[in-house]
């Protein structure tokens, strides 16, 4: 993701692009205030998929603390009120948080109690076999499934390394922002300057390079790096225009990239 991206390069300024607006909601409306309030990774997936965890959890490596949540996940699908109303606690303070930090706004209040009252109820109502994507979750009008697994899949290390990862890579401080508190921090901070700037937008559309150029030029930057998420469906997407439109693949890199 390009959060690992900016955390790696230490960057000061980042720009989030994607074609749909709801996932550029969910940055500037989920992400970004968990990321500002959560004192480390642990704590910021506990609060993500609303599951508390104890003090000594919290201190654990990330894969034992994915492992705990699994755990806890496990319980939560048994339809237990007591997990019910443990996780209605935690949702609450983490409410309070967002609304005590004077660089949020009500409305990234609103919408992460939307998300995890969402993810709650779904959780509660379903059961294990029916709901098989216990952490699957909606941000506005459009469903993102499996979100959980999508955070596990790309952030847990021995998960990584047992599916072909190279372990000095995997295990890396700065392979991601979950990798360490000194990682978490540093996209915890880029957040918190300000200097974090969204767009909706196609790769293929030449605006958006101009757009990024300028943005960069308005802040006396210069653009180190481009990150695209989602190679495959891109690469799928890019090798069909290119077949329709009988288009080189280093012409046509090297035309959007001279436009910056």
């Amino acid at each position: 993701a390009v959060w690992d991206l900016a955390i790696r390069r230490n960057a000061n300024v980042m720009i989030i692009g994607d074609r749909d607006a709801e996932v550029i909601k969910a940055h500037e409306y989920l992400y970004k205030p968990l990321l500002m309030i959560a004192q480390s990774p642990a704590e910021f997936l506990s609060m993500l998929f609303a599951v508390p965890l104890d003090a000594r959890t919290l201190e654990e490596p990330i894969s034992s603390v994915f492992h705990a949540m699994d755990q806890y996940q496990l319980g939560a699908v048994s339809r237990d009120p007591d997990f019910v109303s443990e996780r209605n606690a935690f949702v609450e303070e983490i409410i309070r948080r967002i609304t005590e930090n004077p660089l949020l706004a009500p409305e990234h209040a609103r919408f992460v109690r939307k998300h995890l009252d969402w993810l709650i109820k779904a959780q509660t109502l379903a059961g294990w076999v029916a709901y098989t994507g216990a952490f699957s979750h909606a941000i506005g009008q459009a469903k993102r499934d499996d979100i959980y697994d999508e955070f596990r899949n790309r952030y847990d290390p021995e998960l990584l390394i047992e599916n072909g990862a190279d372990p000095v890579i995997a295990r890396h401080p700065y392979f991601s922002f979950l990798s360490s508190d000194e990682a978490f921090l540093r996209l915890k901070q880029l957040f918190q300057s300000g200097n974090v700037y969204y767009f909706v937008g196609d790769i293929f559309d030449p605006r958006v390079y101009i757009a990024v150029g300028r943005v960069a030029n308005r802040l006396r930057r210069k653009v180190s790096g481009y990150l695209l998420s989602n190679i495959v469906d891109y690469v799928a997407e890019l090798y069909g225009r290119m077949l329709r439109h009988s288009i080189e693949p280093r012409r046509l890199l090297h035309s959007l990239l001279s436009l910056v």
